[in-house]
């Protein structure tokens, strides 16, 4: 006979279990094998759900805000186009007042051009008067005389006539005021009597200082101091005249002595040229 070992109790027993127990470890380690990568894509599963609906919350969250401010937009646009169509109806309105101002003024600027060759053509005519006038006014003053010739009023005056072929610069309103000056001054002179005294030549052919009257420009005596020489004048055509008068030194003298008060007033027989 053949002797056997002894078997252990243990030993004996694991034999015939090893195989059902390798069998029950290996689907344990297939099983955790395929769970845990379930578990993990679950678990990322989770958390990109939850990513997922945080993004969805704030996307929700920035439309709603950028609906409000589309809306607040809105409605500034709303009121600018509305303030801006409020100026365009108010620049038309501009425009049109100021076409017609533009019209007016265009018809004012045609009645202006009008009424400007008007008074060019009444211009061209008082131009031509008063170079007449102003030519008249050197005659009569070379025919003035000499004490009215040399008052202030009158020498100053004349020194603003313009002078014959001499390109004149006054305007005609200048020139105008001119001619009237002197002809106010001639007029006051002329209404009223003047003593003075000049140098006239006497009917013996000497010269010799006496006293004049002038009656106006019309007509003016002399008398010499002695009385004796007379005479009297008148304008002429280069200056003032003295004509020999002693044949009426009497009543001449009798004049100069009523002017100065020396004699009363009386009616006196004087020489005069009437031309």
């Amino acid at each position: 006979m053949k002797h056997q070992a002894p078997i252990d109790p243990e030993t004996a027993r694991t034999p015939v279990r090893s195989t059902a127990t390798r069998r029950s470890l290996w689907v344990a380690l297939g099983a955790s094998t395929l769970l845990l990568p379930a578990l993990a894509w679950q678990e990322q599963g989770i958390e990109l759900a939850r990513e997922t609906l945080a993004k969805w919350v704030e996307t929700r969250r920035l439309i709603s805000e950028e609906k409000a401010a589309w809306k607040l937009d809105r409605e500034l646009i709303a009121d600018r186009v509305e303030l801006l169509a409020g100026e365009v109806e108010g620049l038309r309105e501009d425009e049109a007042e100021k076409q017609a101002e533009i019209e007016r003024t265009g018809k004012k600027f045609t009645e202006v051009q009008v009424q400007r060759d008007a008074l060019q053509a009444a211009l061209a005519g008082v131009d031509a008067e008063i170079a007449t006038l102003e030519e008249r006014l050197r005659r009569v003053l070379a025919r003035l005389p000499a004490p009215l010739l040399e008052t202030e009023a009158i020498a100053a005056t004349a020194q603003r006539l313009p002078k014959p072929g001499v390109e004149v610069k006054q305007s005609i309103g200048e020139r105008y005021l001119t001619v009237v000056g002197i002809l106010n001054e001639i007029d006051k002179w002329n209404a009223a009597l003047h003593v003075d005294s000049e140098v006239v030549g006497l009917s013996n052919g000497t010269t010799a200082e006496v006293s004049t009257l002038y009656m106006g420009i019309a007509q003016g005596y002399y008398i010499s101091r002695d009385g004796q020489f007379a005479g009297r004048g008148t304008a002429g055509e280069d200056g003032w005249v003295w004509t020999s008068a002693d044949q009426d030194a009497a009543e001449i003298k009798l004049a100069f002595e009523i002017q100065s008060n020396t004699q009363p007033a009386a009616f006196v027989r004087l020489p005069i040229a009437i031309q």
